[in-house]
């Protein structure tokens, strides 16, 4: 799993001697374990693995790169791209400076192993499918899907930069949806890099919980329009972050003057106590001790008691932006380019107990996990569909609605948290942004929202 077919170090120093500006290769391996467990259906089991080469030249404004997973065709190819350079270089190097990194060592995150992969999918999944068979109602249909895999990747750079970090994990993602209703459905994903995350007693959990729910769901009433106080959910309210401040930071899209929010750069954009980072060194989905361009993965203050404070950058938008890149260089597969993308986004708890946020509404809503999420980086308006909304009344969660949503401007979702909760969740995500999948860090506690739009 951990060695590769090609000397990328030889590679390096060739191409250092013909060219002008800097040139970098990602060798990248990974298996992929997928099986989905469907209520009444026979498994579906999917293993496949993929291995290539990520290789770029970067001079004046000129970025010339290469995907190869045919490693008897790499010479031919690579050449034909230095004399491509060759024509078009300038002599400028649009890249911050970074720092030049050698591991001896293979840097690894978490503790899942394959062979706790193959166990779990063996030992584990059919309990649990039997948990569920007992505890669902029989209009009720689930799914599980169940995705692990273990990637190993190697970075070399003409600048002296050898890093070699692998990496293997493992999510479980549970769907309930009603046979004749299907858009009364909940859904969870759970796991991570640590097997820790993936007990027993958390299957336990998580399948008793929203068995509870379905059957509550049978009877939810449909939504109605409104502005009120909302009670969103630690899934909720991280998927508002990730779209409010997460996608904003993130520099290759924030070029443009239009955005929304990073106009506000240096101004107060939240409610006063609030701040969000993103830390790669945090144990969560989207860890990693170095980026795919080499620089160390560090923590990144984007709010600060509710002034918005800075980007997310690679190399390259760093450049333009006269800063260091803060180690937001990734990529997920050799196929795709270096973008810069978040890593762990999490909001920082506050000190207040849901049972104590609930007291504090009379008449409110609870925002449940999310469904669906988006934003519109020009016009800064976001949108939450939620799974299903509770009343609360009197500090006590009530009645089930579905089929609202939250569309409001992105600073109106920030500056109306009024408390933030104490109790953290630490999950995975998957970000799709421009159709390319990034595992990050979903860590987020509850919150009060006070006075949104809530729309049918």
């Amino acid at each position: 799993m951990y060695s590769y077919p090609i000397d990328l170090e030889s590679y390096i120093d060739r191409i250092g001697g013909k060219i002008t500006g800097y040139a970098d290769i990602n060798f990248v391996s990974s298996v992929y374990h997928r099986a989905i467990y469907r209520r009444g259906k026979i498994p579906e089991l999917h293993r496949n693995q993929e291995m290539g080469v990520a290789f770029r030249i970067l001079s004046g404004s000129s970025e010339l790169s290469l995907n190869v997973d045919s490693f008897s065709t790499l010479n031919r190819t690579i050449d034909r791209l230095v004399d491509k350079h060759k024509k078009e270089a300038s002599p400028n190097i649009p890249l911050a400076e970074g720092n030049v990194y050698s591991s001896t060592s293979l840097l690894h995150k978490g503790n899942i192993t394959s062979s706790f992969i193959d166990n779990f999918n063996t030992d584990v999944i059919p309990d649990f499918i039997s948990m569920l068979e007992d505890q669902l109602p029989d209009d009720f249909s689930f799914e599980i899907e169940l995705e692990g895999s273990e990637s190993f990747k190697s970075f070399h750079s003409t600048e002296g930069s050898k890093i070699n970090q692998s990496k293997t994990d493992l999510t479980l993602s549970l769907l309930i949806s009603a046979k004749k209703e299907r858009y009364k459905k909940l859904v969870e994903r759970f796991g991570g890099i640590n097997r820790e995350t993936l007990t027993w007693n958390q299957l336990l959990k998580i399948g008793n919980r929203l068995s509870e729910d379905a059957k509550q769901l049978k009877n939810a009433r449909p939504m109605k329009s409104s502005f009120s106080d909302l009670v969103l959910s630690a899934d909720s309210t991280w998927s508002v972050i990730h779209e409010c401040i997460g996608h904003a930071v993130e520099a290759n899209q924030s070029f443009s003057s239009q955005n929304a929010i990073m106009s506000y750069l240096g101004a107060k954009v939240a409610h006063t106590g609030i701040s969000i980072i993103d830390d790669k060194g945090v144990d969560s989905f989207g860890s990693y001790e170095f980026d795919d361009e080499g620089q160390k993965g560090l923590g990144t203050i984007l709010v600060e008691d509710g002034i918005l404070t800075g980007w997310l950058t690679d190399r390259k938008s760093a450049y333009y932006l006269g800063s260091s890149s803060t180690g937001n260089g990734r990529l997920f597969s050799y196929r795709q380019p270096v973008a810069t993308r978040q890593s762990n986004l999490f909001l920082e708890p506050g000190n207040v107990s849901m049972e104590e946020m609930l007291e504090h509404c009379h008449t409110a809503f609870y925002v449940g996990p999310t469904l669906l999420a988006s934003a519109d980086p020009i016009t800064g308006v976001v949108s939450l569909y939620p799974q299903y909304f509770r009343e609360i009344k009197d500090g006590e969660l009530g009645q089930f609605y579905i089929g609202g949503n939250i569309t409001d401007q992105a600073r109106v979702f920030l500056k109306n948290i009024d408390l933030v909760g104490k109790n953290v969740i630490n999950n995975p995500a998957y970000c799709y942004k421009g159709g390319v999948p990034m595992k990050i860090g979903m860590i987020s506690p509850p919150t009060l929202v006070r006075n949104l739009r809530v729309s049918t």
